[in-house]
């Protein structure tokens, strides 16, 4: 059911991005797009025809995509990727550093966005090999010109150790569980009017879909 999922989740993106422009939010929306989805051979053409048919503002949309995805069918999945890319959509790579990504792979590929795995921010603070794999991915990112999120932020000292290495974007238990759009809206007037130091050090936002 992932593949029908999966556009329905798109079609409701559209309907919300309404929402969040009308409350003055421009920022980015993160969809997950799974591995089974890119065997779908009209993955691209259904999502044009989607973004065109809800007038989604491809500025604000950005896939998520793990490892696994980019190598199942390789080809197909650069196809799919450049095909969208022309239409304004970025790329994030989830979950980076648990899979088999490689440089070139990053270089040839539409994607802004590295998304460190939960499994080496859950070590900050424990583990100094993950502390240094946080640091290395959070570098390569810079290096490569690309934007990096840290997954799993459960605890303060997480969130300070991502600041101080200049982590541009995090997610979290520490910020909030998943809630529907509605409580999203009200909890983010919250925390920006009761708690502004807790954003500060991180420059951008994200909606997960």
């Amino acid at each position: 059911m992932i593949v029908p999922i999966g556009y329905w989740v798109i079609e409701q993106v559209g309907q919300d991005m309404k929402i969040l422009k009308e409350a003055g939010l421009t920022e980015h929306i993160g969809v997950n797009l799974s591995f089974r989805q890119f065997q779908d051979g009209y993955l691209a053409s259904t999502i044009e025809r989607l973004i065109l048919q809800h007038r989604i503002d491809t500025r604000m949309l950005e896939f998520e995509l793990t490892e696994t995805a980019l190598f199942r069918d390789e080809s197909h999945v650069v196809s799919c990727m450049r095909s969208l890319g022309k239409l304004g959509v970025e790329f994030s790579l989830d979950d980076f550093g648990t899979g088999y990504s490689s440089f070139s792979m990053l270089q040839k590929l539409p994607i802004s966005t590295l998304k460190i795995d939960k499994s080496f921010v859950k070590g900050i603070g424990e583990s100094t090999s993950d502390e240094e794999i946080v640091r290395t991915i959070i570098s390569l990112a810079r290096n490569l010109n690309k934007k990096v999120i840290a997954e799993g932020v459960e605890t303060l000292e997480q969130l300070e150790f991502l600041k101080a290495h200049h982590c541009q974007m995090a997610q979290g238990y520490y910020f909030s569980r998943p809630v529907p759009l509605a409580q999203f809206l009200q909890l983010l007037e919250t925390r920006l009017n009761l708690q502004p130091s807790e954003s500060k050090g991180f420059k951008q936002m994200r909606l997960l879909y």
